[in-house]
């Protein structure tokens, strides 16, 4: 399956509350991910507190111009998998990880997340090439800036 989508950063208050709003106020989880990097590709590990679900998902290299692009399988996991995983992970090579909040709602035919990724809001919308566009003037964001870094990129970067 190819994944096709957009991460645009939000961190403006007033934006940020509309958006959330017009998602209809979805609740918030933390998710726990633990990323691989291998090749520009990438097998994460996740956990989401909310629902209690966890999940292994290989992500391949980012061939978009406009959206991402990307092939991804996804599939569940025991959570317990996740828990225990977590007690091995200090190993001498451990896997890069970090935390983030996350909402989401379907929206105009498309999955509409805001994530605070370490006080810094970002929209991500995932769905058709045809419907991306059309929640990006939704809510207009035509002018606010683009982001292609995956998290885990922006985390190697800090």
């Amino acid at each position: 399956m190819i994944e096709t989508e957009i991460k645009i950063e939000i961190d403006r208050e007033n934006k940020f509350r509309e958006i959330y709003v017009a998602l209809g106020s979805p609740d918030w989880s933390i998710q726990r991910n633990y990323i691989f990097e291998f090749g520009g590709n990438i097998l994460r590990l996740r956990y989401e507190d909310l629902s209690g679900n966890a999940f292994m998902t290989a992500k391949g290299k980012d061939a978009g111009v406009r959206f991402n692009e990307r092939p991804e399988f996804e599939c569940p996991i025991p959570g317990d998998f996740f828990i225990n995983f977590a007690r091995l992970r200090k190993t001498s090579n451990p896997p890069s990880y970090y935390e983030k909040s996350r909402a989401s709602a379907k929206f105009m035919g498309c999955t509409v997340c805001l994530d605070n990724f370490f006080g810094t809001y970002y929209l991500e919308v995932e769905g058709s090439e045809k419907d991306i566009p059309n929640v990006i003037k939704r809510f207009g964001l035509e002018e606010f800036p683009i982001e292609k870094r995956s998290y885990a990129q922006m985390l190697g970067e800090m």
